[in-house]
């Protein structure tokens, strides 16, 4: 199994939508997934992803699933700034103190239980870090599929399903807007996979279209 994790394409945070910009975005990226073989599309219910989403939907001519757990989280950070917990000055974010607030556990915990009960729809039942294959599944082993969602959703899902604390996701990495994180069930024995990140926050659709990635939710220098 390939799943295909895309953050939704620059957007206008105060009507949840995609800027002019980000509907540009959102037209080559549709053009660069159509050249993959996705058999499925799931979408954030959030308009910014859905609106990105819909691009390559009509392109492919997949209808795309809503799943509302992949919204965008609000957890709020613990070190008296005004950003998002993702967001948080990385400098503060090593530290000890900073590294487990517990108002963020629901949303993680969330994020955790509603990822394992899709991953069994597919056919994988986590045990501990590892996907075991469901004898009864009907869902092929090789599918494809493309999530549009979110910047913090995205970092958050990736420390579950490559336990990896979420802290070094955090404030180690970013993803752009309208880039392609493929993630591989790794199969290295029989009816076992392990998530295996191989390409984060590529933007092979933006560079060819001839556009200059945005910057949006960079929050220190971008020069």
């Amino acid at each position: 199994m390939k799943i295909y994790l895309i953050r939704h394409g620059e957007p206008h945070y105060p009507t949840d939508s995609l800027t002019p910009q980000g509907k540009l975005e959102a037209e080559a990226l549709a053009d660069y997934l159509g050249t993959l073989k996705i058999d499925r599309i799931f979408s954030s219910p959030m308009g910014r992803a859905k609106e990105t989403a819909s691009f390559t939907a009509a392109k492919t001519g997949l209808a795309a699933s809503i799943l509302d757990w992949t919204a965008e989280l609000s957890i709020r950070n613990c070190d008296g700034s005004d950003y998002m917990a993702w967001d948080m000055n990385p400098e503060n974010l090593r530290k000890p103190e900073y590294q487990d607030c517990e108002s963020w556990h629901p949303a993680l915990e969330k994020i955790a239980n509603e990822s394992d009960a899709w991953f069994e729809e597919l056919g994988w039942k986590r045990n501990g870090f590892v996907y075991e294959r469901m004898q009864e599944s009907i869902v092929p082993k090789n599918i494809q599929l493309a999530l549009f969602c979110h910047g913090g959703f995205g970092l958050t899902w990736l420390s579950h399903l490559l336990a990896i604390p979420k802290h070094y996701l955090w404030s180690g990495f970013f993803l752009q807007t309208s880039s392609v994180t493929t993630i591989l069930f790794d199969e290295r024995t029989e009816s076992k996979a392990t998530p295996r990140v191989i390409s984060l926050s590529a933007l092979p659709h933006v560079y060819k279209a001839g556009l200059t990635p945005s910057t949006a939710g960079i929050k220190a220098n971008t020069e």
